[in-house]
């Protein structure tokens, strides 16, 4: 593989799949737990994604009893329900 590339790689239902991207497609992401009054209810996943689109399928797979917010940098993503409502 070429310097400065790597896979990423996302789940889209239940299958893994991945890609070659530059590192420069590659943002930061952090999923925080937020409380019934949408205030921040512990420490962020964090995790890199080469859009907000994968971001967004991957926090679905992460959301475990919470309510969420996604973030890149200081821009939110969106929020997402809890799938144990």
């Amino acid at each position: 593989m070429e310097p400065g590339r790597q896979i990423a790689v996302m789940m889209i239902g239940n299958h893994w799949t991945g890609r070659t991207v530059t590192m420069a497609q590659i943002a930061e992401y952090q999923l925080y737990p937020v409380d019934k009054a949408g205030h921040v209810d512990g420490p962020p996943k964090v995790f890199s994604c080469g859009n907000d689109e994968a971001a967004i399928n991957l926090a679905r797979y992460l959301v475990d009893g919470h309510d969420v917010e996604l973030w890149q940098l200081d821009r939110l993503v969106t929020g997402l329900p809890s799938t144990h409502h």
